[in-house]
């Protein structure tokens, strides 16, 4: 694990800068640049899991933090996509969301894992070492003043390469800061798995959404001002046109938010598609200490879009309990 810290820094005029499971402590970092040359893009690329602390932190439209593919290889991870003797099938990586083709199984990591509220972890990758998808990185952002985003931050799973191949489960993108605003895009959407030709039935699973949290700590309620675009797909062939069943889509991660406005809302969208049948995206919270195994989920907002469906875990859930 490396740590730096420094008093600036700026990533601009196509600069490229890689971080592999670090910690950087600055004043202020920027990524991009307000009038930039067409078709340049600075970028900084984030492997595994990569926290930053700065005051401020300006993601210029031109500018992207990369997480796209680059948290665990594929079958790796908690939520590691494998091959289903039974089946026969190559399921996708699990976080947020459950993988593709995952069999239910109650408790277990693999139906989805990490804190929705305060994330840490990356994407697990889909099964088939040399087909699957690496799962998004881990990226952990603690602003004290401000943050702008008007660029991209892609902490995607990646597309498997073969029709046997599972696509990779959706990272992390966790931030904390006093304010943010922007008009960019923040995504953590499971990887597809692949068809190489219409008429071909694809073995591999897609990848699970992944999670995403923002917390704002002004002490006053500040308009929300970002408008740019979140999202936490599942991973499915069904946007394709050819494909009608369900049981290689993914289920989507989760999408947390309480800043200004918007006061502890989750919300669960997965875009228009059904998910893995008796696969919906799994949440844990708390337990309810006078009622054993009791689940207790606590949000003023939930929202479930888009074909999305919700179990909830308690946490002492045993693997395989039903």
């Amino acid at each position: 694990k490396n740590n730096f810290k420094l008093n600036f820094v700026n990533v601009n005029a196509d600069g490229q800068l890689s971080l592999q499971g670090s910690k950087v402590t600055s004043n202020s970092f920027t990524i991009g640049e307000s009038d930039p040359p067409d078709g340049l893009t600075s970028r900084l690329t984030a492997y595994g899991k990569v926290q930053f602390q700065t005051n401020y932190l300006n993601v210029f439209q031109n500018g992207k933090l990369d997480g796209n593919a680059k948290g665990y290889g594929p079958e790796e991870g908690p939520g590691a996509g494998y091959y289903n003797t039974v089946t026969h099938k190559y399921s996708g990586g699990s976080h947020g969301g459950r993988g593709g083709w995952h069999v239910e199984n109650r408790g277990a990591l693999v139906m989805g894992y990490d804190d929705f509220r305060s994330p840490l972890d990356q994407g697990s990758g889909g099964a088939r070492k040399n087909e699957g998808g690496a799962g998004g990185s881990a990226i952990v952002l603690n602003v004290n003043e401000e943050m702008v985003l008007d660029g991209i931050i892609d902490v995607n799973g990646g597309d498997s390469t073969g029709n046997y191949g599972g696509g990779g489960a959706g990272g992390t993108f966790y931030l904390v800061t006093k304010s943010y605003r922007g008009n960019g895009q923040i995504s953590a959407n499971g990887g597809e798995t692949k068809q190489q030709s219409v008429g071909i039935t694809s073995k591999g699973g897609s990848g699970g959404g992944g999670r995403i949290a923002i917390h704002c700590t002004a002490q006053r309620s500040a308009p929300h001002t970002f408008n740019g675009t979140v999202t936490a797909f599942g991973g499915g062939r069904g946007r394709d046109s050819s494909y009608h069943t369900p049981y290689f889509n993914a289920a989507p991660g989760t999408i947390y938010e309480n800043c200004g406005e918007i006061k502890d809302r989750l919300i669960i969208d997965n875009n228009g598609i059904f998910p893995t049948e008796e696969g919906p995206t799994y949440i844990t919270d708390s337990i309810d200490t006078n009622e054993e195994r009791l689940s207790v989920i606590s949000v003023n907002e939930l929202h479930l879009i888009g074909k999305s469906s919700l179990g909830i875990e308690p946490l002492n859930l045993g693997a395989g309990t039903k």
